[in-house]
């Protein structure tokens, strides 16, 4: 038999296989891009069916590395290179991702099908800044802007004059609907001092308006991509010549701007679309109509998120009417008007009876100041903006707040403690569902009582009173965690913080499926009082200390005492060794009891990084072998011990295990408890407790390196992490 008669691609039934489009399909869903990239030069029906998946999901930051001070000639290059491949394969585009000015234009000529947008172009300078800013700034500053501000009116006039008016009218004339509107036009614009004053007219529209007029199909019969043409001829290649004067700038930043609304503008199917460093138009209410006339063509929109230069371009109290799909908006906090319950209320301010939004139901607020013109948006929020936003947004299931909101949210006469009400004051309680708010305690405790439907919490401090007022007024809650991991826990230098009795959790809400916060600890004596009511909890990362585990010289005599012969009658402070163990043996199995009650566990997290990673400033060190290193403390001695003489072997319920973190407790794993996690917990997929340390000037743990190796032989797959991020 022939090498062409075995090849199995040959035989009809293999070419059939993989001929068919259904398993090519799923085939495809594992392969890399790389493999995506080989797959297209098989045969013209697998160039059919991996263009569209290779194409789908585009992120200009992985796709082009532009360099500006590389040879024009290679700049050109790739310039043409990206045009060329965005031409052929841009209408494939669903989700896109673009920084780049060449990505963008490319983008705006071929992508019409896109559902998600996130467009972070990169200006060259800043347009138009919004005249109320410089109210803001100092003297110095706003006579700059001021100044600035003048230079760029003089250079946008000079091309307005050079190439615009000329541009502008046939543009007009383009775009009319009917043949009477296009003889209208040009009757309008017949001489030089008509087109002038007729652009003189328009020109806060000229920008904002005309250039999107300019869309047409070389084809009626396919419009998948649409030729556009242009409205001023740039000087050079966009993108990528050398800028030299303001001028330059000027106009590659206006067209750049006009690429970018030219990209939203096109792809009406837009469900996502989120907006950074997209500068201000200068005239506010043609900015806010234009603004709105484009949003309102994408009926498909269901996420928004805003930069702040738009804040002033966009009604978002009126969001109903051009957005009505809208479900998830993303702004600044200052988005909704003067944001505070005392003082004169202006028109138009979120206390208006008639400000509601329906439909919405996620707001991400970004409360970050001052701003880069030097506004402090923080000054200007208060408690009671968010109680209104709970009563104006009746649909509003996620809120969250970004930002200093400590500073930023200040506490009103209602927001403190004493006057917390114990119930809700109107039965119009909110539907809110999930709420991240790293505020205060008092304004969390003041909000609590409005939120019966609360499933998700995530907060920046817990205490007492937010742990009264969970287990009080939010029986739905499924999980708590805080805004961000630690990534070491003083507790060794500081000492202990007192505990913000995070047991009343786990006996009082039975909900709960997630606690995840690893700085708060629960002591072994809350564990043996009342049983558990969240016996469906999936993640558990919380520190169990207490137990009363026997110190080094103890231990020994522990040993001793019992080992085989040892007949001498016992010390009192050999029997209180015993007890001591006793006690802990029995502390051991408690906490395992309770753990194995927990049988629908994913993530099982009971430690962290507890040595100062500053040490090496002011720590002392030692020499062995040579080499100095530095005193790092020792793992905290009333943790868990995790062997199978203490009973791990308790835990072997918890089927569903994928995560173990021991980090930072005096455990005594070894090989034959590894031995066991592979066996009882197969799906095993990460664990705290066994990497490498990354502490600078740390002695090589031999013993841990050893574990290491040996859980890496038994479960290959098995990643070995640290919270420890080692930024130092």
């Amino acid at each position: 038999m022939t090498q062409r008669q075995m090849d199995p691609l040959d035989l009809p039934a293999q070419r059939v296989v993989l001929g068919t489009t259904e398993l090519v399909e799923l085939i495809s869903l594992q392969l890399t891009l790389a493999d995506l990239s080989k797959c297209l030069q098989v045969d013209r029906r697998w160039n059919n069916v991996f263009a569209p998946l290779l194409w789908h999901t585009v992120d200009d930051k992985k796709l082009l590395k532009f360099d500006q001070n590389a040879p024009r000639a290679e700049r050109t290059k790739i310039v043409d290179e990206i045009r060329t491949r965005f031409k052929k394969h841009g209408h494939h585009i669903r989700v896109l991702q673009a920084h780049w000015d060449i990505v963008i234009e490319a983008a705006s000529v071929s992508c019409n099908h896109l559902i998600a947008l996130h467009l972070m172009p990169r200006f060259n300078c800043k347009l138009n800044k919004p005249d109320t800013w410089a109210a803001h700034l100092g003297a110095s500053k706003a006579a700059e802007t001021a100044r600035a501000r003048a230079a760029m009116d003089k250079a946008k006039e000079e091309a307005r004059r050079a190439a615009g008016i000329e541009a502008y009218c046939v543009s007009r004339i383009a775009a009319a609907t009917t043949p009477e509107e296009a003889e209208r036009f040009s009757a309008l614009f017949s001489d030089e001092e008509s087109r002038t004053q007729a652009m003189a007219s328009f020109e806060h529209r000229f920008q904002l308006r005309t250039f999107l007029s300019t869309f047409t199909f070389d084809d009626q019969k396919n419009k998948e991509a649409p030729v556009i043409r242009e409205i001023r001829k740039l000087p050079g290649d966009l993108g990528v010549q050398n800028i030299d004067n303001n001028m330059e700038r000027l106009e590659l930043d206006w067209m750049l701007l006009q690429d970018c609304w030219r990209l939203i503008a096109v792809n009406l199917g837009l469900q996502v679309l989120k907006l950074e460093r997209m500068p201000a138009f200068q005239e506010k209410e043609a900015s806010r109509e234009f603004v709105h006339d484009v949003l309102a063509g994408l009926k498909d929109l269901r996420e928004l998120s805003v930069p702040p230069s738009l804040m002033d371009s966009v009604d978002f109290w009126s969001i109903n009417t051009f957005a009505p799909r809208l479900e998830s908006l993303t702004v600044r906090a200052d988005c909704f008007g003067p944001l505070s319950s005392s003082g004169p209320q202006q028109e138009g301010t979120i206390s208006s009876s008639e400000k509601t939004v329906r439909g919405l139901k996620s707001l991400q607020l970004s409360v970050d100041g001052p701003n880069e013109v030097g506004i402090d948006f923080r000054k200007q929020i208060e408690l009671t903006t968010i109680q209104l936003l709970l009563k104006r947004l009746p649909d509003l299931e996620s809120l969250s707040l970004k930002g200093g909101v400590d500073k930023a949210l200040t506490n009103t006469p209602d927001a403190s403690l004493e006057q917390t009400p114990s119930t809700p004051q109107h039965h119009n309680t909110s539907g809110l569902q999930k709420l991240y708010f790293p505020g205060s305690p008092s304004q969390i405790v003041s909000l609590l009582p409005l939120l019966p439907n609360l499933v998700e919490l995530q907060i920046k401090n817990m205490t007492k009173e937010i742990v009264a007022a969970l287990v009080k007024h939010c029986k739905k809650i499924e999980a708590i965690s805080y805004a961000n991991d630690p990534w070491f826990i003083e507790d060794a230098s500081m000492g202990r913080a007192p505990s913000a009795g995070i047991s009343n959790l786990l006996v009082h809400l039975p909900a709960l499926k997630s606690l995840n916060m690893i700085e708060q600890y629960l002591h072994v004596n809350d564990l043996e009082q009342k049983p558990w009511a969240c016996l469906g909890l999936e993640n558990f990362r919380c520190r169990i200390v207490g137990i009363e585990r026997l110190s080094g010289p103890q231990q020994e005599a522990y040993n001793r005492i019992t080992s085989p012969g040892y007949s001498v009658d016992l010390t009192e402070d050999e029997l209180e060794v015993l007890e001591q163990f006793n006690r802990c043996q029995r502390q051991q199995r408690c906490v395992y009891d309770r753990l194995a009650s927990l049988t629908k566990l994913k993530v099982l997290d009971l430690g962290y990084e507890w040595r100062y990673p500053w040490t090496h400033r002011n720590g002392e060190s030692y020499v062995v072998d040579g080499e100095e290193y530095l005193w790092y403390e020792d793992p905290i001695p009333d943790t868990m011990e995790f062997s199978l003489a203490s009973g791990l072997d308790r835990l072997s319920a918890l089927k569903d295990l994928e995560m173990f973190g021991f980090e930072g407790n005096d455990h005594r794993i070894g090989e034959k408890e590894l031995d066991w996690m592979a066996e009882k917990w197969p799906k095993l997929k990460l664990m705290y407790g066994l990497a490498e340390d990354k502490l600078m000037s740390i002695e090589y743990d031999l013993k841990k390196a050893a574990l290491r190796k040996y859980m890496q032989r038994l479960k290959p797959e098995v990643v070995h992490d640290s919270l420890f991020l080692n930024d130092i």
